[in-house]
């Protein structure tokens, strides 16, 4: 009788654990996964790792797996990283990718063009007239539209009417248009704690009410003490700019790359590509654009 009153016991011990660690979502939106997949629009699908879905036996481009492994470049592990800094969180992965024409760039001339003039004007700092900065309304939006239906069904399938779920999102470049209509979803049904932005694409098209969040970090390697660099070490893949209403203050604002950063490759590519993000762990407890559970 005894040890089946303690079997019951930690069986609703690891049940209830389990629930709690379900609790805290991170949700974790891509962006762009390459020229070869450019006429490729996200379907919109949510990936639980637990529980992979029948379309992972597609393509590598297209399937759960690669679109898991879009976080881990290099062997730098940004997902795994970040769910070991929350207690009970649980991963979520949205595929944020869409085409060319829905960036600043519009089309891959452009792209090439922006290319060519950071290489002949290599000593300018200002961006502008250089890269491409023009905002893409319509293609932006085309990315949010995206992210509310994405947003729906995360209501409908993780977050329990009856219990406040807390959700934190991590997203890389286009991903950050499809996170901004998640958001837009989640805002009134969930608690928003940690929104963690990287290398945002369009930033500049961003209207959100940031005090929805605890903690909301946009990390660029454009910046340095809020100063462009050259223009040739610039993201030139997604050109940053700077947040509409988001200050500078413990919980907020624009992190850019530590001065004590060593081995740090900068370019058009490298500034945006995650797999030359590894600066981003420099950050540590205490550092302003930390984040996790103190």
């Amino acid at each position: 009788m005894k040890s089946r009153l303690i079997f019951f016991i930690l069986l609703g011990i690891i049940v209830c654990e389990k629930l709690t660690a379900q609790q805290h979502f991170v949700i974790f939106v891509n962006g762009y996964r390459g020229f070869g997949l450019d006429h490729y629009t996200t379907d919109g699908r949510i990936i639980n790792p637990k529980k992979p879905s029948p379309l992972d036996s597609d393509s590598s481009f297209k399937s759960d797996a690669w679109i898991i492994g879009y976080w881990s470049p290099g062997n730098i592990h940004f997902d795994d990283s970040i769910i070991a800094r929350y207690q009970h969180a649980y991963p979520l992965y949205v595929d944020g990718h869409h085409p060319l024409s829905t960036s600043t760039h519009k089309t891959m001339t452009k792209l090439v063009w922006s290319y060519i003039k950071t290489k002949l004007f290599f000593l300018r700092r200002n961006p502008r007239g250089i890269l491409n900065l023009k905002e893409n309304n319509s293609g932006f939006n085309i990315r949010v539209e995206k992210g509310r239906r994405i947003g729906d069904k995360l209501l409908n399938i993780y977050c329990d009417k009856d219990t406040l779920a807390t959700v934190s999102i991590v997203c890389h470049s286009q991903g950050f248009a499809v996170a901004l209509g998640i958001i837009e979803k989640l805002k009134d049904h969930t608690d928003l704690r940690d929104f963690i932005i990287l290398s945002p694409e369009g930033a500049q098209n961003a209207n959100c009410d940031w005090s929805l969040f605890e903690n909301v970090w946009h990390y660029t390697s454009s910046f340095t003490d809020n100063k462009y660099r050259f223009v040739w070490r610039q993201d030139g893949i997604a050109p940053q700019t700077t947040l509409k209403n988001l200050t500078d203050s413990e919980s907020t604002g624009l992190i850019g790359v530590p001065k004590n950063t060593r081995g740090l490759k900068l370019g058009f590519m490298k500034s945006h590509h995650l797999a030359y993000y590894h600066w981003f762990f420099d950050l540590k407890k205490g550092d302003r654009g930390y984040f996790g559970d103190y």
